[in-house]
């Protein structure tokens, strides 16, 4: 997979960690939405947070499936759908590195394969840290084929361009 950069708020993100903050050492998370610049270069106008019924714990994140419908369904209205759903966040509390677990990593291939969510290159944030320091990196995945058909996920870390 080619190099891909992303465009993000810095307003935005500044929510996310406040959110990872509020409930460190527990994981929390959200969707991230905006829209496709070209192949490989997305913008990100809007990052939710977990909704209320979210489970948190200390190695995972299960989300508010309905509150992110719902979320979802008031974005695309507000926005005309110029507003997709490009990926999900969430936390990894007191990592060094906001590197994808193997879990992040199934996800990401599940959402690629969605005939619901229809997006072929999903993205992931990563938050990680603790206290007052915290680091993010945003991954890309994209479904793979090899010989006879077997699907693998190819990940790469994305350029983040602030604005």
């Amino acid at each position: 997979m080619r190099s891909v950069k992303t465009w993000l708020s810095t307003d935005q993100v500044a929510g996310a960690i406040c959110s990872a903050k509020q409930y460190y050492p527990l994981e929390t998370g959200g969707l991230l939405f905006g829209y496709r610049v070209a192949p490989r270069e997305f913008v990100i106008n809007t990052i939710s947070l977990a909704g209320p019924s979210a489970t948190r714990t200390a190695t995972s994140y299960t989300p508010d499936y309905s509150y992110d419908e719902d979320f979802a369904l008031r974005q695309f209205a507000l926005c005309g759908y110029d507003s997709i759903y490009l990926g999900d966040w969430h936390s990894h509390p007191g990592a060094q590195r906001a590197y994808l677990s193997r879990k992040d990593r199934a996800a990401l291939k599940n959402i690629a394969n969605s005939d619901v969510a229809r997006l072929p290159s999903p993205l992931c944030m990563i938050l990680n840290g603790k206290d007052s320091d915290w680091d993010y990196r945003l991954w890309v995945g994209e479904i793979a084929r090899a010989l006879f058909g077997l699907q693998f996920l190819v990940t790469v870390r994305s350029e983040i361009k602030e604005y």
